[in-house]
């Protein structure tokens, strides 16, 4: 059967291919949960393969779900291809294909002659120092052929600790090359849309200490395993269940995930739950119970995060409060799948991520951790996305004022909206689009402030920031590629404003922004291109 990419995953394709030919530095594709990364990876292995047939390729992952997954796509576009796998988990242990998919738990200390290509699923997880499984495989197989390149697939490009994937010392991955929108997905029927609700319970983290950029777990679960907070949510839970058909619960704590099963259960619901400790048999069994819909609810702990797909959940319930975004995001995601008669996904975040991290399409930067060399704690303007220190009440760049903005979040813990298109908006049909160098007068930081004008003075603006460093500079060069016309004849994203400014003649310019206003400003939130 004759297999194509969506356009987009094409897309995706082009992106990669023109960068590796134009470029010497390792690439980052930013695709959603959802979006088909194993077909977006299979496509280009294919490209790759055709027009470079002795190139080796090592595709690395940290579960076997995603390496059968992987396997699984790259047969259906390369049905003769010859594949190798090497995981202690499914019993395969090949190292002598030219294309080989890999668990980096099985792989990392094993001998082998180093590829050409190493492609990596997940790639959030490669930490940006020290002696984890990916590094000592990584360096060693660039010591063994300098001239590797590795490319990142990711849909949250940012670690644990803060920082995204492109930026600061020792980053394995230099440049985003392609970052999909959630929204585009779900516009397209790929994604069924998340809608929020307010929840009936919340789990108090004020006393949780944060440690290593995560919640302290043995705090964390003693904040969220209290029987009070259980039966609110369960009470809540019975509320907004009426009428969905699967709920997945993601819980602090294997006790905390019984716990919870067991307050279902007392009102009649059928409920599993999945734990690290579960027999993998068993496992399987309950998976399968759930996708079937015999099971209406699972309630879980650290394991149903990634590699895990059940179209028919409808119901989402954060009994988890995380730091981290790119957790948060996954969990999410586990309910955007769709599914015949699923008209949305209901997410009811009991832990307060959304506030923590913004809407699941649009979520905010954690704040680096310093490094203990002196350099100034930053944290980042959500209006313009500039880098500002930590104490600073009111952005330079843009005016924002930071206080008044950590304030409302604190009241309004679960009762924001999970995506950005469903917050009150305020639209502007754009008319001509300005763009200007801006510096700032308290930093000297230069940034590309643009300009969407609705009639003559009716305007709104947001900061473009390519000179400057981390998640700023990613999300410019996202807003970049987005609007490039020209990315399969001249790739690449400017490195200065002066640059940029020169260039913007041949970029696509929307026709109806979206902003929310928040204090005194407004932050665009939604562009419409057509």
């Amino acid at each position: 059967m004759a297999v194509s990419l969506r356009g987009y995953q094409q897309e995706s394709v082009d992106a990669l291919t023109n960068y590796l030919h134009r470029k010497s530095g390792n690439p980052l594709l930013v695709l959603p949960t959802g979006s088909g990364k194993s077909h977006c990876q299979a496509g280009f292995i294919q490209q790759t393969l055709k027009r470079y047939p002795n190139t080796r390729i090592l595709c690395l992952t940290h579960v076997k779900e995603l390496i059968e997954q992987n396997v699984e796509k790259a047969r259906l576009y390369m049905p003769d291809a010859d594949i190798g796998i090497y995981s202690a988990g499914l019993g395969k242990r090949e190292l002598d294909k030219p294309l080989t998919f890999a668990g980096i738990q099985s792989i990392y200390n094993k001998e082998f002659e180093a590829p050409h290509l190493v492609m990596i699923d997940e790639c959030h997880l490669v930490p940006k120092k020290g002696d984890g499984m990916y590094l000592k495989l990584l360096n060693r197989l660039i010591e063994d052929n300098p001239k590797l390149k590795v490319i990142g697939m990711t849909a949250t490009p940012f670690r644990l600790r803060g920082g995204v994937l492109t930026g600061g010392k020792g980053k394995m991955f230099d440049s985003v090359v392609y970052d999909l929108p959630i929204q585009r997905l779900i516009d397209e029927g790929v994604l069924a849309t998340v809608v929020s609700a307010e929840a009936g319970a919340t789990i108090d983290t004020s006393e949780v200490k944060v440690t290593a950029g995560e919640y302290n777990l043995k705090q964390l679960g003693v904040a969220a395993d209290q029987d009070h907070v259980t039966a609110a949510a369960v009470t809540d839970l019975l509320k907004h269940g009426k009428g969905r058909k699967s709920w997945l619960i993601f819980c602090v704590s294997v006790s905390h995930a019984e716990h919870v099963r067991d307050a279902l259960r007392r009102k009649g619901v059928s409920v599993e739950c999945i734990t690290g400790e579960t027999p993998k048999d068993k496992r399987k069994e309950i998976l399968a119970a759930y996708k079937a819909g015999k099971i209406k609810a699972l309630t879980n702990c650290n394991v149903l995060t990634t590699g895990f797909d059940a179209p028919e959940t409808d119901l989402i319930a954060l009994l988890r409060p995380t730091v981290s975004p790119g957790l948060y995001v996954q969990m999410v995601g586990r309910g955007m799948r769709p599914a015949k008669g699923k008209d949305n996904c209901l997410v009811l975040d009991y832990g307060g991520n959304i506030s923590r991290h913004g809407p699941v399409d649009n979520v905010n930067m954690p704040e680096p951790q310093g490094d203990g060399k002196g350099e100034a704690p930053v944290k980042f303007c959500p209006q313009c996305l500039a880098e500002c220190h930590l104490a600073t009440k009111v952005c330079e760049q843009c005016g924002h004022e930071f206080e008044m903005e950590e304030k409302a979040l604190g009241k309004r813990a679960s009762q924001l909206s999970i995506l950005s298109s469903q917050r009150e908006l305020i639209e502007y049909e754009v008319s001509r689009v300005k763009y200007v160098r801006h510096q700032s007068r308290g930093s000297g930081k230069v940034s590309m402030r643009v300009d969407y004008y609705d009639g003559p003075l009716k305007a709104c603006s947001e900061w473009i920031c390519l000179e400057h460093r981390g998640f700023s500079k990613h999300k410019a060069e996202s807003w970049w590629l987005r609007r490039d016309k020209y990315i399969d004849d001249v790739y690449g994203v400017p490195p200065t404003v002066e640059e940029a400014i020169k260039l913007t003649p041949s970029l696509l310019e929307p026709v109806k922004v979206y902003t929310k206003k928040e204090g005194k400003y407004e932050r665009i939130v939604r562009y419409d291109f057509e």
